[in-house]
């Protein structure tokens, strides 16, 4: 089985229904420039991905459950 890329970590990480800061991506393999991979998604992917936090800090939230 093929390693699955940090773009598709952050995929499966929003698809069920997670919020994701770039520390927990940080921690969790998915790399330090989350920011870049939402970027890549919106645009590439078509991914409705909303910044949801109230602080300084980025909070990642795939609105509608999957994308095209």
């Amino acid at each position: 089985m093929a390693k699955l890329t940090q773009k598709e970590k952050v995929i499966l990480w929003l698809q069920d229904g997670k919020t994701l800061t770039p520390l927990e991506a940080l921690q969790n393999g998915m790399g330090m420039r989350l920011s870049a991979i939402i970027h890549t998604l919106r645009h590439e992917n078509n991914m409705n991905i909303k910044d949801i936090s109230k602080t300084k800090f980025a909070e990642y939230k795939l609105e509608g459950g999957s994308f095209k």
